[in-house]
């Protein structure tokens, strides 16, 4: 991240936690390290294993999709059939529905977000991209939102989250239980019982 001081007189100015002796108050540029949250990078990464690439629209639940699982556009047009697009595009919507959709629901709707690491939040950003960013409070979701509500319940969100496998089966056409969201939800619960270390 990057910061700005500025030199303010001839005596010094603290810079980046230094003090820094400067002849003329021009302002100074300088590189601030903050420590940065790689929730997302983990998260980005657990999607897109469970997300394939797909560069044309498809309909397998009533909701058109495309790219690595978005149903709408970072300018908030929704997927249409017949739309395609580049994989170099779908890692971008990919990317800004994670940090311009999800990640901000998510901190507005789940108490304690802040309480969490890196691995906690990551598993919630796959689910809810998953499941939709809306999750939290649903009354289709109590079992995950109460183990979700309090850090005493945080225990209980890996067993919670393994209730959300189902999913409506095109050839069937009828909700039913799908391996690829079994294995999801495992994988998502592991990663949130996991310490950081």
């Amino acid at each position: 991240m990057t910061g700005t001081a500025l030199g303010l007189g001839l005596g010094g100015s603290i810079i980046a936690g230094h003090r820094a002796m400067i002849k003329s108050p021009v302002p100074v540029k300088t590189e601030i390290t903050q420590p940065q949250s790689r929730a997302h990078e983990i998260a980005a990464a657990l999607i897109k294993n469970h997300e394939s690439f797909e560069s044309t629209a498809y309909n397998h639940d009533g909701v058109w999709t495309i790219g690595y699982g978005n149903t709408r556009y970072s300018d908030g047009r929704p997927v249409q059939p017949g739309d395609t697009i580049t994989h170099e595009n779908a890692l971008k919507e990919h990317e800004h529905h994670i940090h311009h959709v999800v990640i901000p629901k998510l901190k507005s709707k789940i108490p304690h977000w802040h309480l969490m690491n890196d691995h906690q939040k990551a598993a919630l950003i796959s689910f809810s991209y998953n499941a939709g960013e809306n999750f939290y409070g649903h009354k289709n979701y109590k079992t995950i939102t109460k183990a979700l509500s309090h850090p005493d319940n945080w225990h209980e969100v890996p067993s919670a989250l393994n209730l959300y496998n189902k999913g409506y089966d095109p050839k069937k056409k009828k909700v039913v239980v799908l391996p690829g969201l079994v294995r999801r939800r495992v994988e998502e619960g592991t990663l949130f019982s996991k310490p950081i270390n």
